[in-house]
Formats: C-alpha cells, sequence, structure tokens
C-alpha cells in the first residue's frame, strides 16, 4: 500500500490507524478529515510527511504519531486545535526540521513528545492547556523549546529530561502543579528562567544533572 483515498471522510468519532504499510508514501487520502475520535499513524517506515492531515482540527481522543522512522516534517499537523485526551509524538527518529504546533491549544490528558531525536526545535505558541502531564524528553537534537507563554493551566506533573542540546525553558504562564517536576538530564541548560510565576509543587521537585545550569533564579518565588 503506497497510498489510499478517503475523500468523504470528513469527519467521525471513531478511531482510525494506520499501521505498518512499510511502503506507505502518503496520507493525502485524508486531506478532507477535520474531526475524528482516535487517530494512529504507527510504524510506516518510509513515510516522508503528514501532509494530508492539514484540515484536521480536532481529535475526541488520542492523537499517536509513532515510530514512523522515514518521517521527515510534521506540518501536517499545523491546524490541529483540540485533542480531548493524549497527544503523542514519539520514537520519529528522522524528523529534523522544526516542529511548529502553531494552532494547538489544549491538550485534556498528557502530551509526551519523546525520542524524536533529530528534531531541532519544538514551538506551540497557542498551548493553553495540559490536562495532566507535559513531558518533552530525549530529543537529542533540540536546541529550542519555543514561548510556551500561553500555557497557563498544567494539571499534574511537567518533565524536561534528557534533551542533551537544550539550552533554555520558558513556561512564564505556570503557577502550580498537582504532582512533579521533573529537569533533569539536560547537559545544554543554561537558564530556567521562564518558570517565575511557578508558586507550589504538591509532591516532589527534581532538578538534577543540568552541569550547565548556574542559576535556580527562575524559580525565586
Amino acid at each position: 500500500l503506497e497510498s489510499f483515498d478517503l475523500p468523504d471522510l470528513v469527519t467521525t468519532g471513531l478511531s482510525l490507524t494506520v499501521q505498518n504499510n512499510n511502503a506507505l508514501l502518503s496520507l493525502d487520502g485524508l486531506s478532507n478529515l477535520e474531526s475524528i475520535g482516535d487517530i494512529h499513524i504507527y510504524a510506516n517506515d518510509v513515510l516522508p510527511d503528514l501532509d494530508g492531515l492539514e484540515s484536521l482540527e480536532t481529535a475526541l481522543w488520542h492523537v499517536n504519531i509513532q515510530s514512523n522512522y522515514g518521517l521527515t516534517n510534521m506540518d501536517g499537523l499545523a491546524n490541529l486545535r483540540s485533542v480531548g485526551a493524549s497527544m503523542s509524538l514519539w520514537y520519529n527518529y528522522a524528523v529534523d526540521s522544526p516542529v511548529t504546533l502553531s494552532n494547538l491549544e489544549s491538550v485534556e490528558g498528557y502530551l509526551h513528545i519523546q525520542d524524536n531525536t533529530s528534531m531541532p526545535s519544538l514551538d506551540m505558541p497557542n498551548l493553553t492547556s495540559v490536562g495532566e502531564e507535559l513531558s518533552i524528553t530525549g530529543n537529542t537534537a533540540l536546541t529550542t523549546l519555543g514561548s510556551l507563554a500561553q500555557l497557563v493551566s498544567l494539571g499534574d506533573y511537567l518533565s524536561i529530561t534528557n534533551n542533551a542540546s537544550l539550552t533554555g525553558l520558558t513556561l512564564p504562564g505556570v503557577s502550580s502543579l498537582s504532582d512533579s517536576m521533573s529537569i533533569q538530564s539536560n547537559p545544554a541548560l543554561t537558564h530556567i528562567d521562564g518558570l517565575e510565576n511557578l508558586l507550589s509543587v504538591a509532591d516532589s521537585l527534581y532538578i538534577q544533572s543540568n552541569p550547565a545550569l548556574t542559576s535556580l533564579d527562575g524559580l525565586a518565588n
């Protein structure tokens, strides 16, 4: 299977899984899709992009983009606005262009961005809320985590770990976490100045193994 065509699929509350199609080159057959229950794009080894998803604005439950080893960009997610449960961008090792989720406003469950080892930057400028956990982990080429200035509601847990090239963290709108915060093993991290409005963490706070971090002034409050 190199391509497929579903031109009449505009909205559905059901789940769509595109998985283990080793010759799939295009998602253009989903170009009219605006709203879906779940969408899982998983282990399609030569799929180069997500360009057929440009019309997708809403996922009622889950978005999972995982282990697509030929994927080089995620521009097709640029118009996604809301995710009703979780969103995972995992193990897409070849994504080597900036990932900009420019219209994403809310993820009601967890948002995990993990082991996209060639991704140079990540920007979610309009993200206002994550209901549970925000985890950005193991993205070894990530140097820039764009402003999350609009993020004012972050429910449980913040994890920024094992991002070998990340230099700074900016989350000025977050004031509290109902669980824990972990900022660990980011060897290039020089500042966390963007956490100046964080007033309370209910459980644990871990800041360790960040050898370039010389100041915790960003937690002065």
